[in-house]
C-alpha cells in the first residue's frame, strides 16, 4: 500500500532537471490531443494495470504500433512524456517498465493533475485508488533481485527521515549537485543498476550520465536508483542493524546549483556591505 504523504504530490512541481510539471503536460495533453479523453485513458490504463497486477509480464511493455497507444500516446508528445515519466522507457518500437518500476511519485501527481481536468476527473479517482490500494512493492523485470516482489514483506522497515532531519545528516560534496547521506538508503532494493565501487568519481558520472538519481554505497559496490533526486530525498530512511556502513548519494543539479549561487550571492553581499 502505498502512503501519498511519503511522496509530494504537487502536480505543478518544478522536479529537479524537469523543464515542465506534470500540470502543465497534462493540460498539453486536453488541448493539442485530437481526443483528450482517449489519451487519458490509455495513459492512466497503462499505469494502473502495473499498479494493480505489478507481477504480471504483460503489463510490463506496450509497442508502440498497438492502434490505441499510437493515436492516444505516440501521436501526442505530451502523453508519451507523462507515460516516460512515470517509469516507461521508450526503447524505439515499444514502452518497457524500468527496472525499478513506476515512478511513484510521478503517478500521485498524474492523478492530482488529471483531478484537475474535468473530463478526467473520474480517471484520477480510478488511479488513486490504485495508488492508495493493495499493489504491493513494485515487480523486477526478469525476475532480477534488485525489486521485492509483489505482496512480499519489506526487508527493510520504513523510518523515513524528516526533511530536516535529511538537512542535517546531508553532506554536500564538491562535485556539484550532489550530497552524501551517512547510514542512510533511499527505495532499497529497488535497483536499477549495479557496478563496483572503484572509483566514487566513476559512479557520479555513471549516474549523470544514465539520469540515475543517486545509488547507495555499500560493501564496495554501487546500487543505483532511476527515481529523480527530489524524490529519493523525500525516501531517505536510517539503514537498519548492520547497514550502518552504507552511504546514499543524491544528484539534483539544479538544485544543489542554485544553493551554491544564492550563497555566493549572499557572501558577496555581506563583502560589500563590509560583514565579515
Amino acid at each position: 500500500m502505498l502512503n501519498p504523504e511519503e511522496y509530494n504530490c504537487d502536480p505543478h512541481l518544478l522536479v529537479p532537471g524537469a523543464t515542465v510539471t506534470t500540470g502543465e503536460l497534462v493540460a498539453s495533453v486536453a488541448s493539442a490531443s485530437p481526443d483528450a479523453r482517449r489519451s487519458f485513458e490509455v495513459l492512466a490504463r497503462l499505469v494502473r494495470n502495473v499498479l494493480e497486477q505489478p507481477a504480471e509480464p504483460k503489463f510490463w511493455e506496450v509497442a508502440k504500433a498497438n492502434s490505441s497507444v499510437q493515436s492516444a500516446v505516440v501521436d501526442v508528445p505530451s502523453c508519451a512524456r507523462l507515460l516516460r515519466r512515470c517509469g516507461f522507457a521508450d526503447d524505439g518500437c515499444r514502452f518497457r517498465l524500468q527496472g525499478s518500476g513506476l515512478r511513484c511519485g510521478e503517478a500521485f501527481r498524474l492523478a492530482a493533475a488529471l483531478a484537475e481536468q474535468p473530463l478526467a476527473a473520474d480517471l484520477a479517482e480510478d488511479l488513486g485508488r490504485a495508488l492508495r490500494g493493495d499493489a504491493g512493492a513494485q515487480a523486477p523485470l526478469g525476475g532480477g533481485q534488485g525489486v521485492a516482489a509483489a505482496g512480499a514483506e519489506p526487508a527493510w522497515p520504513a523510518r523515513y527521515l524528516s526533511m530536516a532531519e535529511a538537512e542535517a545528516a546531508g553532506r554536500r560534496l564538491s562535485r556539484p549537485g550532489w550530497t552524501c547521506f551517512q547510514g542512510c538508503d533511499a527505495e532499497p532494493e529497488q535497483d536499477a543498476h549495479a557496478m563496483p565501487l572503484a572509483s566514487l568519481e566513476a559512479c557520479m558520472e555513471c549516474a549523470e550520465t544514465h539520469a540515475f538519481g543517486g545509488f547507495c554505497a555499500f560493501e564496495g559496490t554501487a546500487y543505483f536508483r532511476e527515481t529523480p533526486g527530489a524524490e529519493l530525498w523525500q525516501a531517505l530512511q536510517r539503514c537498519p542493524a548492520g547497514y550502518e556502513g552504507a552511504c546514499f548519494y543524491i544528484y539534483q543539479p539544479k538544485v544543489l546549483a542554485q544553493r551554491a549561487e544564492d550563497d555566493e550571492l549572499e557572501r558577496a553581499l555581506r563583502l560589500s556591505l563590509g560583514d565579515c
